[in-house]
């Protein structure tokens, strides 16, 4: 392992950092990004998780660039965790990721929010036309 998982992880979290920043609208620091505005998402789905992970591989990442002979030595990660943010990024791409579906059903939250402000009050309308109409036969 060591040297070729070191590297392949390096790659895969600077494709995560770079799909990151773009989904996000950030040029630099995306993983960071995705990071704070999970952390505010509460009902996101697998947030733990991936809160977690992403600290994690943020904070192997930093070794690796910035310690010396990291890059031989270091042994904080495995074939898993490369796996595992291939398979993040990917969903960063298909609007798949924690973050994507919080903010969809957020969306759809305020849509239907939205929609009652009107509904609510055409309903009492109808429904004092129909006290009204009843009150006069």
């Amino acid at each position: 392992m060591g040297n070729k998982t070191n590297l392949n992880f390096l790659n895969a979290f600077m494709e995560a950092d770079a799909e990151c920043a773009k989904k996000l609208g950030v040029k630099r620091h995306g993983v960071t990004e995705y990071i704070n505005r999970l952390g505010d998402a509460k009902e996101a789905p697998d947030r733990t998780d991936v809160l977690a992970r992403l600290v994690r591989y943020r904070n192997v990442r930093n070794k690796l660039a910035h310690e010396a002979d990291a890059i031989s030595t270091v042994r904080d990660i495995g074939p898993s965790d490369v796996k595992w943010l291939k398979d993040f990024t990917r969903q960063i791409i298909r609007s798949k990721d924690s973050l994507s579906l919080h903010d969809r059903k957020l969306y759809r939250i305020e849509k239907w929010c939205t929609a009652l402000k009107f509904i609510v009050p055409v309903a009492l309308l109808l429904l004092a036309s129909v006290a009204a109409a009843i009150i006069l036969l």
